[in-house]
């Protein structure tokens, strides 16, 4: 964990950095707090809950992935389950709380929910569900939680530093621009 006396350092300045941002203070509480225990609990990021209602909304399909090679379903599990306790307005439409190998983990969603690798997206800061995802043929956006963090080993299809840039993406992606949105709205 990133415990100790370094991680209620690094806690605090984020916290000092957030709030310049405006992000909400309860949120960096409960992120400093989980740093200073030491805690693998999973924290929802400012923002994650508006986008996940966004892509709901828009009719696409919600998956929360456990971490790589991970085979202690029950503690993920409820890490997991903390999680979606943080997003109560959000739905996902499958959760899979383990997995040994990435390949495996994707397959099975793929095949739960009858997903065409082709349009499909994965977002992630992780190198093995990236890397994974573009050689089996899906879209893939890297989140780089901070400016300086690393750009990792795969070149993913999009890559954004916050959870609320991947709308921009999906957006993107589907053709919607701002000029199409406000056409649509100059005409009602």
């Amino acid at each position: 964990g990133g415990g100790g006396v370094a991680g209620v350092q690094r806690a605090k300045a984020e916290s000092e950095d957030a709030m310049k941002r405006g992000d909400a203070s309860g949120h960096l509480a409960a992120r400093a707090e989980a740093i200073s225990r030491g805690s693998q609990k999973w924290m929802a990021l400012s923002g994650t809950g508006s986008l996940l209602q966004y892509l709901s909304n828009r009719g696409m399909k919600l998956v929360l992935l456990p971490l790589p090679n991970n085979v202690n379903g029950k503690e993920e599990g409820t890490r997991m389950q903390e999680f979606t306790k943080q997003l109560p307005r959000v739905h996902f439409d499958f959760t899979l709380k383990e997995g040994k190998q990435v390949p495996e983990i994707i397959d099975t969603v793929v095949e739960k929910l009858g997903l065409e690798r082709v349009v499909t997206m994965i977002v992630s800061d992780r190198d093995d569900y990236l890397r994974e995802a573009k050689q089996s043929g899906m879209i893939t956006c890297r989140v780089r939680f901070r400016p300086n963090s690393p750009r990792g080993n795969i070149s993913a299809h999009y890559s954004v530093e916050s959870i609320a840039d991947v709308q921009g993406v999906v957006d993107e992606i589907n053709g919607i621009s701002f000029n199409a949105v406000f056409a649509a709205g100059a005409k009602q």
